[in-house]
């Protein structure tokens, strides 16, 4: 991730490189698409469909924990990044009024402003996607307990 203004490499607080937000995006995106696969009309889901559905619950959620991080940490770098922007370019205008010093800070820092807010969009996404995985996790174990009681009805224990 590179600073617009700059030149230079975002870091966190301790000269890690942050991930670009379009790259934390499409991660959440994956995560989303894996998660919500359109439904098969008439789909008869085995014990070990819904084994792996919870596998892949399970691997979404720890996913989504690691992307939440990269979102918010990168969020949080660009932010610093704009904010230290934003003065010194308030600093070194050179207009008469606070209003046309902000403006112009305003123009100089366009670009980390506009990085700053898809970094904000890509945390949202990414903390949206991790809800949904706890709802589909809820929903998969709801849906394993019926398959169990239906193949149990099916089977041997139906006619005693």
């Amino acid at each position: 991730m590179i600073d617009p203004g700059t030149g230079e490499v975002i870091t966190d607080p301790k000269g890690r490189p942050v991930v670009d937000p379009e790259e934390i995006e499409a991660q959440a995106e994956w995560a989303r698409a894996r998660l919500a696969a359109a439904p098969v009309s008439g789909q008869i889901k085995t014990p070990d469909a819904v084994i792996e559905d919870l596998e892949w619950a399970k691997h979404l959620s720890a996913k989504s924990a690691v992307i939440i991080r990269d979102a918010d940490k990168s969020k949080r770098a660009i932010a610093r990044v704009h904010s230290l922007a934003h003065g010194k370019a308030l600093k070194s205008s050179t207009a008469k009024s606070a209003e046309l010093r902000e403006a112009d800070a305003a123009a100089t820092t366009e670009e980390t402003r506009v990085l700053l807010d898809a970094a904000e969009v890509a945390y949202q996404f990414a903390r949206d996607v991790a809800r949904s995985v706890e709802s589909s996790t809820s929903a998969i174990q709801t849906q394993a307990s019926m398959v169990k009681v239906t193949y149990g009805l099916a089977g041997s224990g139906r006619e005693q």
